[in-house]
Formats: structure tokens, sequence, C-alpha cells
């Protein structure tokens, strides 16, 4: 599930049931297996512009 709006178009509560309920069973192993499934972590925050400004704010920290 890849949600590129800004809004919400998904029942979050339901996928995250969904999702559990698939790690609880051996589902998750099985859908792994298939060549065209990868399982990443939610990562959208860390960009090379995130990053940036995390390093600014460590450095701002720092300072004071």
């Amino acid at each position: 599930m890849i949600n590129t709006s800004r809004g919400e178009i998904i029942d979050t509560n339901a996928l995250i049931e969904g999702i559990e309920n698939v790690i609880k069973n051996r589902d998750l192993l099985i859908l792994k297996a298939y060549p065209n499934v990868i399982v990443t972590p939610h990562a959208a925050f860390y960009t090379i512009l995130i990053s940036f400004v995390i390093q600014l704010l460590i450095e701002l920290i720092k300072k004071k």
C-alpha cells in the first residue's frame, strides 16, 4: 500500500489490523516469497533535505 496523497484515503486502523493479522499468520512469509513484493518500513520522512535540516538543528542545539 503506497499512499502518495496528502489526505486520508484508507481506513488506517483497518490496515494496521490487517497487517498485524498477516504477521501473526504465516501469510506474510508467503507474500514476501513472490518476486514482485517488497516489504519496507515507512521512510517517507527521511530525505536528503530533512537530513540537512536535522543536522542544522543538531548544530544549533550544540551551540546553546
